[in-house]
């Protein structure tokens, strides 16, 4: 477990270099060699709004391996598109919501039911 938490950390490590490498690699083109790199500033413009998408990718992969473990006849990319669009309470899925919790046999409501009711409750 300890090494699939590095493994994940060290991903983490190269989303943010891949991120900002072109810009490193930029700056220091202009500064050392006075020379303006329209490719370099190209690719910087490309990657550093990108950072995102990198840690994301990044996050979801654990899913994803879990999602190839329980089907192995499943490419990346169709367990990439069945966690995105599982649900939390299919066992596939991701959530970013509080999960659901058992107190005393009783489901507790999560913050997604919570919003419903309200809005029910207020005409909305």
């Amino acid at each position: 477990k300890m090494q699939l938490m590095n493994q994940q950390a060290r991903l983490y490590i190269v989303a943010y270099f891949v991120t900002f490498v072109f810009g490193i690699w930029n700056q220091i083109s202009i500064i050392v060699f006075h020379h303006r790199s329209w490719t370099l500033l190209l690719l910087q413009q490309a990657t550093t709004p990108a950072q995102g998408f990198f840690n994301f990718l990044v996050y979801i992969r654990p899913f994803v391996l879990r999602a190839r473990r329980r089907n192995p006849d499943i490419s990346w990319w169709s367990a990439f598109v069945v966690v995105i669009l599982s649900r939390e309470e299919d066992g596939e899925g991701w959530s970013f919501r509080r999960r659901r919790r058992r107190r005393e046999g009783v489901l507790l409501a999560d913050d997604d039911d919570d919003e419903n009711n309200n809005n029910n409750n207020n005409g909305g």
